[in-house]
């Protein structure tokens, strides 16, 4: 199972490693801290499932460089890569916000996968809403998964 996990908030990131390697035997995950990391890992390597945050940054941060600019939509950035190059990876989104922006209308998490695939025809299994030290996010994935 090779896993890509699209987080820059590393304690979520924690959160959806230990949750991979629980569900799968031995999994390959790589990480993605921003947009510019995630495309290059995109491009680099076909993925099983791919985890998905929208809102990250639009390049790694380096020291003596400026700061990242935040992008609440950099997770469609992401599919739109994918869309673009007829990808068919598995993705779930796993995000902080109860509705996601798509095409400037915002959308419950429950009903945003059917317009990802209206509108980019991606394979978006599921929107997860995350909560801290709450574990109702994990049953909700053990649920699509």
């Amino acid at each position: 199972m090779k896993v890509l996990i699209i987080e820059d908030d590393e304690y979520k990131a924690d959160d959806i490693i230990k949750f991979v390697k629980n569900k799968y035997d031995a999994p390959t995950i790589d990480i993605a801290v921003s947009l510019a990391e995630a495309i290059d890992k995109i491009d680099e390597s076909l993925f099983d499932l791919i985890f998905i945050d929208m809102a990250i940054p639009s390049h790694t941060a380096e020291h003596g460089e400026g700061a990242p600019m935040s992008l609440l939509t950099g997770g469609i950035d992401i599919l739109l890569e994918l869309s673009e190059m007829e990808r068919t990876d598995i993705c779930v989104v796993i995000t902080q916000y109860p509705s996601i922006e798509i095409s400037g209308e915002h959308y419950p998490l429950d009903k945003a996968p059917k317009q990802f695939k209206a509108l980019l025809n991606c394979n978006v299994l599921a929107c997860i809403y995350y909560i801290v030290d709450d574990p109702k996010w994990i049953i909700d994935l053990e649920k699509v998964i």
